[in-house]
């Protein structure tokens, strides 16, 4: 017996128009850079900004080229994704769904509006909402850099001539001392930087080997800045005024120097490859 199969995929076809996928990509940014807006995260705000704005006009640059057929299947498949990133967010907008949030939103989009078999297309903004925040999620509570902060810092104030010792994780000077806590051990300002760095080569991106470089350049500063950080935080803690180190505590100047350090750097390897290419013809 011979069993005839007849194929249905042409018939569930369904256009999309690309004024489907902006509206519902400005309303997801929308919804999440108004909930970061009001969380206690101030360093997230500019970076959900950025890493929106940068897909939106990944995906405007190519909209004549994208491929906007879905089917019933991937539509809900993607509606469910979508369903999850609004539920979470009204319902409990924690920390883990402020860094995954725009992943879990723009697969769903991808999904709903050009189906499982188009998703290559979307490749490097899969990639971006990826870096946004899901390696934070799955290395926050794995990672343990206050042991190996701890000691760069003393390092630092050794090579200073400070009288400091050190036992385990707490830096002491003569009159004061801190302890490096897992929020202050510098894996939050990598995870910045490593983000970054994936934001840039996809915008703005480099040849060669340089490319691979990036993000441990990006690491590497990042937790030299934030050794400097600790080392100073240790000297304020130190001071017989405690508000000073409360005010050093919380300030973002070393966080915005490392930034500007990485992306100056990252422009010098811009303007040096493009000198390169002109000088080659």
């Amino acid at each position: 017996m011979k069993l005839n199969t007849i194929s249905t995929s042409h018939l569930s076809k369904t256009q999309i128009p690309f004024f489907v996928l902006a509206v519902m990509g400005a309303a997801s940014a929308a919804i999440h850079v108004g909930l970061v807006a009001q969380s206690n995260d101030d360093s997230l705000l500019p970076l959900s900004l950025l890493f929106w704005l940068s897909a939106g006009s990944l995906i405007w640059q190519k909209r004549h080229q994208l491929t906007l057929h879905t089917n019933a299947l991937s539509m809900l498949a993607g509606g469910v994704l979508i369903a999850i990133f609004l539920a979470w967010g009204i319902k409990a907008p924690t920390d883990n769904y402020l860094a995954a949030g725009p992943f879990i939103a723009t697969v769903g989009l991808a999904v709903f509006c050009s189906s499982w078999r188009n998703l290559t297309q979307y490749r490097a903004e899969f990639i971006l909402m990826f870096m946004f925040g899901i390696p934070k999620v799955l290395l926050w509570s794995v990672i343990d850099l206050r042991g190996i902060t701890a000691r760069l810092s003393t390092a630092m104030l050794q090579a200073a001539s400070f009288d400091v010792l050190r036992d385990g994780r707490i830096i002491s000077l003569p009159t004061g001392s801190v302890e490096v806590i897992h929020d202050c051990s510098g894996l939050n300002g990598i995870l910045y930087l490593l983000s970054m760095s994936a934001l840039l080569l996809i915008m703005a991106p480099i040849q060669g080997t340089k490319r691979y470089l990036v993000p441990l350049m990006g690491v590497a500063i990042a937790f030299l800045f934030n050794g400097v950080r600790v080392a100073f935080l240790a000297i304020m803690a130190a001071d017989t005024d405690p508000q000073r180190f409360q005010h050093w505590h919380g300030t973002s100047i070393f966080s915005l120097g490392a930034l500007g350090f990485f992306c100056a750097i990252y422009c010098l390897i811009l303007w040096r490859e493009k000198r390169e290419a002109i000088s080659s013809l």
